[in-house]
């Protein structure tokens, strides 16, 4: 009996030592990833199960439409699925550890901006890293001005992310998205409705997006914005812009504002115009109005340390801090190095918008405001960078509706023009013509409407730090009349260089351009407006928009739709007599020659010449 009731006592030592700590360990009450436990949820349209480290996704009729791979799965973390509504389900997952979602389901779109721009996104491999808005032109491998936590797929589901304060890294490889978190935190939605990629979209939009409530300046609809920075770059003065203004008059042009760009001011951060420059801003600027030019001019959230204003941001707390050391932050920019204001203090805010007012009574009726970008924000920031950028849009937005920014960040609702980021003179992807519908087609579907595309024929840059601001070459003709006749379809246009520097050719083609797009395209997109500010569809739209189950339309990167109606497809190649155009199903006028109309869905080879655009219009 001494014996047995040895034994006894030695199991319960043995249960007590190991057995119970072992129950009450993390790793056993939150199984590793990659066990065979299964969860699901399922709401009316979509259903998520897991199986080990994989997400499977499927429709209503238990079709699959997509998978999603967990890495980083062999730590213990929790999953949580929950039915949000009829058509989306919850996604959480935490743990201690980093994790990457890698997510599969045909093509996709949305997302941030590339320098590389295609359409889809998913055409070209993009390097996994920190999910936030940099500045293309310095960081060609990053990601651009503008983005969103959105992501739609071609099978007809979305990924939407509604938290602000889940840090996200990201990036796309052999056609899949990867999204990731370096917390462990992961929360999203994976949406699906209806039948089609559309359907989901326009759910997307209802449910999640915000929304612009009125149309912006219809003026700059209608003609174009004239800006002195490609042209001129920093070497501007009162002359230069009357003699400006009076050329563009002389020529026939119309035009919505003149924009005054870089240089205009003592110093970058100090606003006041330069008196060497701009002896008598006021009058110049009431001599321009008098030729019926409204007149704006180009600011940013920079203050250099060398201004005075400098000295009293820093001594009134203006300025963001870097939040370890509670100091202000130091950061470069293009221009030099300074300070970023604090949109964050209504203050810095405040003081910042009376040195606008300044500008505003002198004469100047609204602003180009450039920047807002995280790489511009001091390291250390100690709150969410992307929020900074969304209240730097907001103020900006509060100077009317003749406004101009080229970051946001969950500002659909702003009521202002989004600007293109600078483009290169090149005919390519690479930031070039080519880019420039799969651009708009982003900023559409991410529910940026009102696009204004940057400076027709790109920036002309000269690829030399020392001069790159003070000089400018006219890109190739071919290039400029080309972007010129693709912009015409766009809801604004932008002109620096000059059609009559070219030649004669040039600016008739030019003129008819302006005259087309205030003819026939500003009234159609501002017809289409009408509706965007109800429920937020777009203006400027793919063609799987109208024809989502005609494959051929999922991956064309280079026509769009205006609307149901007009099918617009640019020359975006050089020296070429044709291109191919797709015509999806229905009857489609050739509005260059409206006694000739095509029944798709068909390819054509449309015979051009420099003066040509394709464009079509469906009858039936």
């Amino acid at each position: 009996m001494e014996i047995i009731r040895s034994a006894v006592d030695l199991l319960v030592v043995i249960l007590a030592l190991v057995i119970i700590p072992l129950w009450f360990s993390p790793s056993v009450r939150n199984p590793p990833c990659q066990c065979s436990q299964e969860s699901s949820s399922k709401s009316g349209s979509i259903s998520v199960s897991r199986v080990s480290d994989h997400i499977t996704i499927k429709d209503s009729n238990e079709s699959t439409l997509g998978s999603i791979f967990i890495k980083g799965s062999d730590f213990p973390g929790k999953y949580t699925f929950s039915t949000a509504s009829n058509n989306c389900v919850n996604v959480v997952y935490k743990t201690d550890r980093s994790t990457i979602h890698h997510v599969s389901s045909g093509v996709w779109y949305g997302g941030p901006q590339y320098y590389t721009a295609r359409w889809p996104l998913s055409r070209e491999d993009v390097a996994y890293q920190h999910y936030v808005s940099d500045d293309l032109l310095l960081h060609p491998g990053r990601f651009g001005s503008i983005l969103e936590r959105y992501w739609l797929s071609s099978s007809g589901i979305a990924i939407y992310f509604p938290h602000d304060d889940v840090d996200l890294y990201y990036g796309v490889e052999h056609g899949d998205i990867k999204i990731g978190s370096m917390e462990g935190v992961m929360d999203y939605f994976i949406c699906k409705s209806g039948s089609s990629l559309k359907e989901t979209h326009e759910y997307m939009i209802k449910s999640f997006f915000r929304k612009p409530t009125k149309i912006p300046d219809v003026r700059m609809l209608q003609q174009p914005i004239w800006s002195t920075w490609v042209r001129y770059k920093t070497e501007i003065n009162e002359t230069i812009i009357i003699s400006f203004a009076q050329e563009i008059t002389d020529h026939g042009f119309k035009c919505s504002q003149l924009e005054i760009d870089d240089t205009y001011t003592t110093n970058y951060g100090d606003m006041q115009f330069d008196p060497s420059r701009f002896p008598n801003p006021k009058q110049m600027l009431q001599k321009l109005k008098q030729m019926d030019y409204r007149v704006t001019s180009w600011v940013h959230p920079f203050v250099n340390y060398d201004t005075a204003a400098f000295q009293e941001g820093v001594a009134k707390n203006y300025f963001v801090k870097n939040k370890v050391r509670n100091v202000t932050g130091l950061m470069k920019w293009w221009q030099g190095t300074g300070a970023l204001i604090d949109f964050y203090n209504p203050e810095a805010e405040d003081w910042y918008s009376k040195k606008l007012a300044y500008f505003q009574h002198v004469g100047i009726d609204s602003f180009k405001f450039d920047g807002g970008e995280y790489i511009y924000m001091p390291s250390e920031l100690g709150y969410n960078q992307n929020l900074l950028t969304q209240n730097y849009v907001r103020m900006a937005s509060k100077f009317g509706s003749m406004v101009e920014t080229r970051a946001a960040y969950r500002n659909q609702d702003s009521n202002i023009y989004l600007r293109m980021m600078d483009k290169h003179s090149y005919w390519g992807f690479n930031n070039g013509l080519k880019s420039m519908i799969p651009s708009a087609l982003h900023l559409s579907i991410i529910g940026y409407h009102f696009i204004l595309p940057d400076m027709i024929g790109g920036n002309a840059m000269v690829e030399d730090d020392e001069v790159m601001f003070k000089l400018s070459i006219k890109p190739e003709k071919e290039l400029y009349i080309r972007w010129f006749q693709l912009v015409a379809f766009l809801p604004s246009m932008q002109i620096s260089i000059s059609p009559w520097q070219y030649d004669e050719e040039t600016t008739s083609i030019a003129l008819e351009a302006t005259r087309l797009h205030e003819e026939l395209v500003a009234p159609l997109i501002l017809s289409l407006a009408e509706q965007t500010i109800v429920d937020g569809t777009p203006i400027i739209r793919p063609l799987w928009w109208n024809f989502p189950n005609d494959l051929n339309t999922l991956d064309i990167e280079d026509q769009f739709l205006i609307g149901n109606s007009l099918l617009v497809a640019p020359v975006v190649e050089p020296k070429v007599s044709y291109r191919k155009v797709y015509l999806p199903e229905g009857v489609w006028v050739d509005m260059n020659n409206q006694d000739v109309s095509y029944r798709g869905p068909m390819w054509i080879d449309y015979a051009v010449t420099i003066k040509t655009v394709p464009y079509f219009k469906i009858i039936a």
